[in-house]
């Protein structure tokens, strides 16, 4: 019986031997069979090229260091170099053009108004300059509107040599009509000393009534007569002078006829302006001799033209730039 019970008792133990080597194998099996099949990992490829690719990189390296190949990169920068440089020298020609045409609009829209101001020339004269100033206007507003829409340097170069063209007429026109300006200036300060000497007369002949010599007051009378009569004399010449000039068109004759012309006309309006200046000091020594005889009030009489006795009028009258 012991016998049996020592068999039963090592196979026993065999049993739970092997079960205790079974169990960890089938836990292990089982653990693979839910993860998947475990994958070795790539093996890293060291990185190799053939000959032909080798030999091919060398070609490619020895290109981009030669000479030519750094020559040409060069010329491309240089390239890009100077495209900027044009690109600012274009935008500077049309802002320096630009500014070429907005002072000759403002000088001609100045003149506009002097012509406005006019009143001892014709409406026909006054028409005639107007138009012609406002031609010249739209003409250089238009061609400022090119210019603004340039993109390369010749294009610009010609079209600013259209302004210096235009001045031609530009040229003419200002001067001539601040010539006619000062002119029509002249006859309304002389019209004014034509009022005054009435006034003068009429207290010179009073100062005469009472037995006071007016010999010298007489005379300086008349000087005012004589210079106020020459000095519109002097504005119509020089009005009729610059009147019928036309623009030279590059035609030297005309030139240099419209340059004589203007010369003279300028000299007709300073005589015309001195003969003014001797008028007016002519009336000062009057009105102050009247006033020591005891003409108190005479400063009252003529309180209107006191512009024209200080030579404020007479000093517009004088500015005329020359062109």
């Amino acid at each position: 019986m012991k016998t049996n019970q020592i068999k039963s008792f090592l196979t026993l133990v065999i049993a739970l031997s092997l079960l205790v080597v079974v169990l960890p194998l089938s836990t292990n099996a089982s653990a693979t069979s839910s993860a998947g099949i475990r994958r070795t990992p790539p093996v890293a490829r060291t990185a190799t090229s053939s000959p032909k690719e080798n030999n091919l990189r060398a070609k490619l390296q020895a290109r981009d260091a030669s000479p030519r190949a750094t020559s040409t990169r060069l010329a491309l920068n240089s390239t890009s170099t100077k495209a900027v440089k044009l690109s600012k020298t274009v935008a500077d020609a049309i802002v320096k053009a630009d500014k070429d045409i907005v002072k000759r609009i403002d000088s001609l829209n100045n003149t506009l108004e002097r012509v406005a101001g006019m009143k001892n020339i014709s409406s026909a004269e006054k028409s005639s300059a107007t138009s012609d100033i406002q031609s010249e206007i739209n003409k250089l507003t238009t061609l400022k509107s090119k210019i603004d829409s340039d993109t390369d340097l010749a294009t610009i170069k010609t079209d600013t040599a259209s302004i210096i063209a235009g001045s031609r007429i530009y040229a003419l026109v200002i001067p001539r009509i601040n010539i006619l300006a000062s002119a029509d200036k002249i006859n309304v300060i002389a019209t004014m000393l034509e009022t005054i000497s009435v006034k003068l007369q009429t207290r010179i002949d009073e100062a005469k009534a009472s037995s006071t010599d007016v010999t010298a007051l007489q005379k300086s009378l008349d000087t005012i007569t004589t210079k106020t009569a020459s000095a519109k004399q002097e504005a119509l010449t020089a009005q009729a002078t610059v009147s019928s000039l036309v623009p030279d068109n590059g035609d030297k004759t005309i030139l240099d006829s419209n340059n004589a012309d203007l010369k003279s006309a300028r000299a007709n309006i300073k005589t015309g302006n001195q003969d003014l200046k001797d008028a007016r000091k002519s009336a000062k020594s009057i009105i102050d001799s009247l006033k020591t005889l005891g003409q108190k009030d005479i400063k009252k009489d003529i309180k209107l033209d006191k512009n024209t006795l200080s030579g404020k009028s007479a000093k517009k009258a004088t500015t005329t730039k020359a062109h």
